[in-house]
């Protein structure tokens, strides 16, 4: 798909998975990334977003991802882990050398010292991708979370999935929890310009992961509603081309760590977005190209 070269684009307007519910909160996150166009529901299929007993959680993280399947096992659930728990526990492994105060073979801990090291540099910008990490380690000790992560179980023996946003991409489950984690990277390259477009789209996925309930945190309902009326009308303003200008359209295929939250202004208009309920494609962009924001 990377290929073909063309300036064509067409929709995918109807989501056959979820209701009309979902499929407002999805058009009101495409209007927060620029686009113009909206998504409808199933009318034979009965959404809502509120709290649920999900049968999926999702996180941005691999270390949100650990903080679920510690609070399932306290519930007495039987929870899975999508994907390879191998780099979580060479994590675990680096944190136990550090804090002996030997040098740690992880790749993600390279250059460090101790553990103490790790956690002044999750203090600054360039380490903030380690914030809650460090902030789970500071709740946990590394030998608990082993523990968690050797309780979970094949998938088909278990009554809860728990998986990174990226993991989920292709996914659905009937009711589906997110973690409060995303939209939490740094911000674009420009100061102040609000979550990475990138980070964005990933939430877009995450949202439209769910077929009847989807549970979303407060703060993260209160990005997409801040500024969706404002973006709306500037859109509607922007002047229009006319046939003549506009490209052919084909039909074609405790001590926890925190840093500073800001309230951006929404991205322009001309970032692209791209899942099974709503495609646009950017011209010269393939859905790889769009899917991991390359």
């Amino acid at each position: 798909m990377e290929s073909i070269d063309t300036e064509a684009s067409t929709h995918l307007t109807t989501s056959f998975r979820f209701g009309n519910a979902i499929a407002d909160l999805a058009t009101r996150m495409l209007v927060k990334l620029g686009e113009t166009q909206s998504v409808k529901g199933n009318p034979n299929i009965l959404s809502r977003i509120g709290k649920t007993n999900p049968s999926a959680v999702l996180a941005r993280t691999n270390a949100t991802t650990i903080g679920a399947v510690i609070e399932a096992l306290d519930e007495g659930r039987k929870p899975h882990l999508v994907g390879d728990k191998t780099e979580l526990m060479d994590m675990l492994r680096g944190v136990q050398a550090l804090k002996n105060d030997e040098p740690s073979t992880c790749p993600a801990f390279f250059g460090f010292k101790s553990w103490n090291a790790v956690v002044e540099f999750a203090r600054t910008d360039e380490g903030a991708h380690l914030v809650t990490f460090v902030n789970l380690l500071d709740k946990h000790s590394e030998k608990q979370l082993m523990w968690a992560l050797n309780r979970t179980v094949d998938e088909e023996k278990a009554d809860l999935v728990i998986s990174t946003g990226h993991k989920s991409k292709g996914r659905e489950w009937k009711s589906v929890r997110l973690m409060d984690d995303f939209l939490r990277s740094s911000p674009g390259e420009k100061k102040g310009g609000g979550p990475d477009p990138a980070e964005m789209r990933l939430l877009y996925v995450a949202l439209t992961r769910a077929k009847e309930v989807l549970e979303v945190p407060e703060p993260i309902l209160q990005f997409i509603e801040r500024g969706v009326l404002a973006e709306r009308d500037r859109i509607e303003r922007a002047p229009q081309r006319t046939a003549a200008q506009a490209p052919a359209v084909s039909s074609g295929p405790s001590k926890t760590l925190s840093r500073p939250q800001q309230s951006p202004p929404s991205p322009p208009a001309s970032a692209a977005v791209r899942s099974e309920s709503a495609v646009q494609r950017p011209v010269r962009k393939g859905i790889m190209g769009w899917l991991f924001g390359k």
